[in-house]
C-alpha cells in the first residue's frame, strides 16, 4: 500500500531494456510488452485467462485480399483473431433468442471445432469474433451462413464436420470465379450481389454434398454466406457482436487479415478513452481515461526530425511544429483543419477520379498540421465503435458503412471511423478534448517513493489553492456554484408555485465509499443551515439497483424507494471521476433531470466528459488535486 505498481514494472522494464542496450543488436529491433494484473479481473487469476485472448489457433485459409484497392486476389493467408476486453460478457443473441455464457462457450466449441482455450467470459468473445469476422474468406463464410442463416429455436443442433464449409466454399468459390471475381472491380461484384447469391444457391442446391439442412434452409445459409462474404469485415463484425451482446464492454479486436492497417475499440457499459499525439505519432487507448495522458509531454527520441509514413507519401515532421489546435476557454478543442471526406459507394466503384481527388483533399492537409495532443471519450452509454485507419489509400469499410465519414487525423496519417450505437449530438472533432497546452487538463504526476506521504504533504497547499480559487472568482468552480444556485433556487421557486410536491427531493447527493461518506456529511450540514431544502444522500449502488435495472431490487429498510426524482439537482461525488456506479448514475439520472454536477479532482475525467454532452452549463466542481495512485484516501 505504500508503493507504487506502476513503478514496480517500469523498474523490472527498464532493467530489461538496459541488458538490451547492451547486447546493441536488440536496439534497433521493436519490443512488445504485455501484462495483465492477477487481481483486477472477476475471473480466476490464472495463466489462461490473462489478455489477450483467441480462440482459435492460427489456421492457414484461402482468401480473397485487396477491397481497399478495389480489385481482389485469392492468396493463402494465416487467420488469427485476438481481443482485449474490459468488462462481462453475460448473455448473446442468437436468432433472436438469447443465451447465457455457459450455453455460448459449448456451443462455439462445436461450431468452431476448437476447445474453449479459458473459461473466462473473454475468451468466448474472442470465439464469437472468430464466426463473425469472415470478410473474404469461404469458408469461414460459409461457417457463418450455416450458424446464424437459418430460424432455429436451440442451439442443440447437427453440427457438421469443418471440412463441408471448406467444400461448400470451394463450390462457391467455382461460380465467382465463372463471374470474374478477380478481373471485375469490388463495386461491380456487389452491384452484381443478387444474382451472385442466385447462382451460389442454384450450385449448392445441385452439388452432391450432404448437408443437414433442408432445402430452404440451404438457400438461407447461402445467401447468409455471400453477404458475409461480401460485408462481414473487422468493422461490422464488430458491430454484430455489439448488437447481439449483453453485458460490459471495454473492448480492443485485432485481426491477422487487418492487422496492417486496422484495429477496432468499441465501448458500451466501460468506459474507452483513445488519445492522438500527431508529434511523437502515438495513439493510446484504455479503460483509464488517466492512461492515456501517458503520451503528454513525450518527444520523438534520438533525432530532431524523424521521417513517417503518411497515407500517400512520406512526409518530415518536425518536433517544433506552430500549426495546433486550439482549446477554447472550456478546454475544448478546434481543429486548424477538420478534414473529413465520404468514402462513399461511388468512389469504390469508380477507383479512378474519385480516389485521385480524395487523395487530393488529403494531401491538402499536409500544410495545416495538428500537433497538439487530442483525445475522446468513447460513449459507453449506448455504445461506440472506432475504427482506426492507418493504411495506405482511402480509409477502407465494407459497403453497410460506406455513408459514415472518417475523420482524419496524426497529419493525414490516421483516419477514424466511429459507429454509434446510439444518437450523439456532436461530431468526433467537436467531441476532441486538448490534453496540451490546455490548462484544465492536469498532467500525470511524478511517481514519489512514499506516495502516501506525499499526499498528507499536501493537504495544505491543496486546501489553500482551493481557497484562493473561491476567493478570487476567476475559476470555472464559480460558475459551476453559479448554475447550482440558480438551478436550486428554481426548484424552490416551482414549490412554493405548487408545481412540485413540497417533500420532493431537492438535492440528491450520492457516490460511493469514501465520496459517499463526505457526500453524507455535506447533506447534513446543508440539511442544518437550509431547513427548507430537502437535501438526501445515498450511495450510488442503491440508486442503480432501484432504477438501473429491469427488474428493480427493493432497497429494504430504505425510503429512496418513494423520492420523487424528477428536476431534481443531483450532486455527484467521484475523486477519480470514472468509479463506474456513479458513472452509470450519471447516465441514468439524465432521464429524470438535468441538473446534474460533479464534485471531482479535475475537470477531464470520465464523468466531466458525460455531463458536458448535456449543454453549455457549467457542472463539474474541480478539486485541482489530479490523479493520486496511493491507494489510503487522504488528500483524495
Amino acid at each position: 500500500k505504500r508503493t507504487t505498481l506502476s513503478s514496480l514494472v517500469r523498474r523490472s522494464l527498464d532493467s530489461i531494456e538496459r541488458w538490451a542496450w547492451l547486447r546493441r543488436g536488440l536496439l534497433a529491433r521493436g519490443r512488445l510488452y504485455m501484462g495483465h494484473t492477477r487481481f483486477a479481473t472477476s475471473s480466476k487469476a490464472t495463466l489462461e485467462g490473462t489478455h489477450p485472448h483467441r480462440w482459435t489457433p492460427p489456421q492457414t485459409q484461402d482468401v480473397y485480399v485487396g477491397w481497399s484497392l478495389g480489385h481482389l486476389t485469392k492468396q493463402q493467408k494465416r487467420l488469427e483473431l485476438f481481443i482485449t476486453h474490459n468488462g462481462d460478457l453475460d448473455y448473446f443473441d442468437v436468432g433472436k433468442i438469447t443465451y447465457d455464457l455457459g450455453t455460448i462457450q459449448s456451443w462455439l466449441e462445436h461450431a468452431t471445432g476448437c476447445a474453449r482455450p479459458a473459461d473466462v467470459d473473454s475468451a468466448a468473445i474472442a470465439g464469437i469474433m472468430d464466426l463473425l469476422r469472415t470478410q473474404g474468406c469461404l469458408t469461414r463464410s460459409v461457417r457463418f451462413g450455416f450458424l446464424f442463416g437459418p430460424k432455429r429455436t436451440s442451439l442443440n443442433y447437427e453440427m457438421p464436420a469443418q471440412k463441408l464449409f471448406k467444400q461448400i466454399g470451394q463450390v462457391i468459390d467455382g461460380v465467382l470465379q465463372r463471374h470474374g471475381i478477380e478481373e471485375k472491380t469490388v463495386g461491380i461484384l456487389n452491384d452484381e450481389r443478387e444474382l451472385l447469391r442466385a447462382s451460389c444457391v442454384q450450385a449448392v442446391v445441385g452439388c452432391k454434398l450432404q448437408i443437414p439442412l433442408e432445402e430452404s434452409d440451404v438457400q438461407k445459409m447461402v445467401n447468409s454466406s455471400v453477404d458475409a462474404f461480401f460485408d462481414n469485415d473487422l468493422l461490422f463484425a464488430t458491430q454484430l457482436f455489439m448488437r447481439n451482446a449483453k453485458g460490459s464492454f471495454g473492448l480492443c479486436i485485432t485481426s491477422s487479415l487487418d492487422a496492417s492497417r486496422q484495429m477496432v475499440i468499441a465501448a458500451r457499459g466501460q468506459t474507452m478513452s483513445v488519445a492522438f499525439y500527431p508529434e511523437t505519432g502515438l495513439v493510446l487507448y484504455g479503460s483509464e481515461a488517466a492512461a492515456v495522458k501517458a503520451g503528454m509531454g513525450k518527444s520523438v527520441p534520438h533525432e530532431q526530425q524523424t521521417q513517417r509514413r503518411s497515407r500517400h507519401a512520406s512526409v518530415v515532421f518536425g518536433l517544433g511544429s506552430k500549426a495546433r489546435g486550439r482549446s477554447d476557454s472550456n478546454g475544448m478543442f478546434h481543429s486548424p483543419d477538420k478534414l473529413t471526406f465520404d468514402a462513399s459507394h461511388e468512389s469504390m466503384q469508380a477507383g479512378g477520379s474519385n480516389q485521385l481527388a480524395l487523395q487530393s483533399q488529403l494531401n491538402e492537409g499536409y500544410t495545416k498540421r495538428i500537433a497538439a495532443a487530442i483525445a475522446t471519450l468513447l460513449k459507453d452509454l449506448g455504445g461506440e465503435i472506432c475504427l482506426l485507419d492507418w493504411g495506405e489509400g482511402m480509409p477502407f469499410t465494407s459497403f453497410n458503412h460506406r455513408s459514415l465519414r472518417p475523420t482524419v487525423l496524426m497529419n493525414n496519417a490516421l483516419t477514424v471511423t466511429l459507429v454509434r450505437e446510439s444518437f450523439v449530438r456532436k461530431t468526433m472533432m467537436k467531441r476532441m478534448v486538448a490534453i496540451e497546452d490546455n490548462p484544465l487538463v492536469l498532467p500525470l504526476p511524478r511517481s514519489k517513493a512514499e506516495p502516501v506521504g506525499q499526499d498528507i504533504q499536501d493537504i495544505p497547499k491543496a486546501l489553500e489553492k482551493i481557497q484562493n480559487d473561491w476567493d478570487l472568482g476567476r475559476g470555472l468552480n464559480r460558475s459551476t456554484a453559479w448554475a447550482l444556485g440558480r438551478a436550486l433556487r428554481g426548484r424552490l421557486q416551482d414549490k412554493l408555485a405548487g408545481k412540485v410536491a413540497s417533500d420532493a427531493v431537492d438535492l440528491l447527493i450520492t457516490g460511493c465509499e469514501v465520496s459517499l461518506w463526505l457526500g453524507e456529511q455535506l447533506a447534513a450540514d446543508l440539511s442544518l443551515c437550509f431547513r427548507r431544502l430537502v437535501v438526501r444522500c445515498i450511495s450510488a449502488n442503491k440508486i442503480l439497483g432501484l432504477h438501473g435495472l429491469e427488474c428493480p431490487m427493493p432497497q429494504t429498510g430504505h425510503g429512496c424507494g418513494s423520492w420523487n426524482l424528477q428536476g431534481a439537482c443531483v450532486l455527484l461525488v467521484s475523486h477519480s471521476g470514472g468509479s463506474f456506479s456513479t458513472l452509470n448514475i450519471s447516465n441514468l439520472l439524465q432521464a429524470a433531470t438535468r441538473h446534474l454536477f460533479i464534485v471531482t479532482s479535475e475537470w477531464d475525467t470520465q464523468i466531466g466528459k458525460q455531463l458536458r454532452q448535456l449543454d453549455e452549463t457549467s457542472r463539474i466542481f474541480s478539486t485541482d488535486i489530479g490523479l493520486r495512485p496511493a491507494e489510503p484516501c487522504s488528500i483524495s
